[in-house]
């Protein structure tokens, strides 16, 4: 199995890393948050974009992140944080909090990329768009690794078809 090392973590080898999400629907609160991980054990942390109040508005196209926003928290986040960053931006049809367009989620997430703010991208790897192969070969062009996420809320599937997704 390939290991990738992110800072002082290496992942996939030894031990489980702790990585604790960041989830405040608020941005003091997420503030708060990623300053409380100083005293965590935590050698990651998550934040769940999607569940950030402002983080998606109504546009003629159809719902769409705030990117300005998104970028300014981030900024700010990684001023805070004493541990790497996944960023994760959740659908609805992954379990997330609120509705985004195909254009707004692939404009996100080459936008995280771009930012140099972030240690690691989650991308949704069966998308709806179809897009996920190309959303994973934009982070690696940046040199950010990948958690290709996938969730089925019904069952547990069995290991063959895990190892075949």
């Amino acid at each position: 199995m390939q290991t990738v090392r992110i800072g002082h973590v290496e992942i996939g080898e030894g031990r489980p890393c702790i990585i604790v999400p960041l989830t405040s629907s608020s941005l003091d609160g997420l503030m708060d948050e990623a300053m409380a991980l100083a005293d965590l054990p935590a050698e990651l942390a998550e934040w769940r974009i999607d569940l950030l109040e402002g983080a998606v508005k109504d546009t003629p196209e159809g719902p769409m992140p705030d990117l300005p926003y998104i970028l300014q928290v981030l900024a700010g986040l990684r001023t805070v944080l004493p541990v790497a960053l996944l960023a994760t931006f959740r659908t609805v049809e992954e379990g997330g909090s609120c509705p985004v367009s195909d254009a707004g989620y692939e404009a996100l997430c080459r936008a995280l990329c771009d930012s140099r703010n972030i240690a690691l991208l989650d991308v949704e790897a069966f998308h709806r768009s179809g897009r996920a192969a190309a959303l994973i070969a934009c982070a690696h062009e940046r040199r950010i690794p990948v958690v290709a996420s996938w969730h089925d809320f019904h069952a547990t599937p069995d290991k063959d078809e895990i190892v075949g997704r």
